[in-house]
């Protein structure tokens, strides 16, 4: 009788973590991305937070001691380096939002299963636009919203979306193109398992179908055969 109580719990706890959901939240905001990921009470982040370095000892000493002294150089421009882009701006983030568009037009049973259990909390994307003149600007302005638009039509149609907030517009008065995005989402472990469970049922069937001989259908008797 205790065996089975335990084995009872065990199970419990076993299904309980499999319907807690990890929670995901992803920012983009000046070109940097931040990624955090919670599950009860693990949390991991990507790029992790750097730790501050307190400042002491030998190498604190040293450091006070050349500032009094005045005799700190200047750090040398190091030659042939040039700016570089930021990881994100609008083109990319149009080529994302037809990526998604033609992912989710094209995503078979095991991924329409796993995207249905997924729920977002917030979904913000807020930008501005800017090119060299102002056909430019608004031309890619209204190519930008060509391509986010339906694509968060077809994430509402797939998912359920607590809190959808979409903004891009040109930016006819600056120079500057300014990104900020975020998204909150959750899914359960089990969704994710049951997807798998799909994909391979979907695979295995398709393999055994190939693999079975093919019986051949005789051909209809004619009548005349039988007269």
């Amino acid at each position: 009788m205790r065996g089975w109580l335990i084995f009872a719990c065990v199970m419990a706890v076993i299904v309980l973590l499999f319907l807690l959901p990890v929670r995901v939240h992803v920012t983009l905001f000046d070109g940097k991305t931040g990624v955090e990921v919670r599950y009860l009470f693990l949390r991991l982040r990507f790029p992790p937070e750097k730790k501050k370095k307190k400042s002491g000892g030998k190498a604190g000493k040293k450091k006070k001691a050349g500032k009094a002294e005045g005799k700190k150089k200047p750090p040398k421009p190091k030659p042939g380096k040039e700016k570089r882009k930021k990881p994100w701006d609008a083109e990319r983030i149009r080529q994302l939002a037809q990526l998604i568009t033609g992912a989710l037009r094209g995503l078979g049973r095991a991924g329409g299963f796993f995207l249905r259990g997924l729920r977002i909390d917030t979904l913000r994307l807020q930008m501005q636009i800017s090119r060299a003149d102002a056909f430019q600007t608004a031309f890619e302005s209204g190519k930008i919203n060509a391509a986010v638009y339906p694509a968060a039509a077809l994430i509402q149609s797939w998912m359920r979306v607590r809190e959808l907030y979409l903004n891009i517009y040109p930016g006819f008065w600056t120079q500057e193109e300014t990104i900020a995005f975020e998204v909150r989402l959750r899914v359960s472990p089990a969704r994710g398992a049951g997807a798998a469970c799909v994909l391979a049922g979907s695979v295995l069937g398709t393999l055994l179908h190939s693999l079975l001989p093919r019986r051949e259908k005789a051909p209809p008797a004619s009548r005349n055969s039988h007269q």
